[in-house]
């Protein structure tokens, strides 16, 4: 289940998410606006190896479908290349 993990200072609009995280058994995958990539959303999942790879969407909806396709991609890739040793 995705978990908001926004952090709110107390001037900003609660209302925004601008963080989600997916945790699971072995990996935990987060989207998030970075202040380096405006408001273009990020994906970041260490445990596959992707580190603020942008989404290119501002929606947090989009991009957490975006960073599921991602990690399953590059899931794939690391499975693939078992085959081939």
């Amino acid at each position: 289940m995705w978990v908001n993990r926004t952090s709110y200072s107390k001037s900003s609009d609660k209302s925004e998410i601008r963080t989600m995280q997916l945790t699971t058994q072995h990996l935990t995958l987060t989207v998030t606006k970075h202040i380096d990539f405006g408001e273009e959303i990020i994906a970041v999942c260490h445990d596959v190896g992707i580190d603020r790879a942008p989404l290119g969407t501002d929606n947090i909806d989009d991009a957490k479908d975006m960073a599921l396709a991602l990690v399953r991609a590059k899931l794939k890739t690391m499975t693939d290349s078992l085959n081939m040793a």
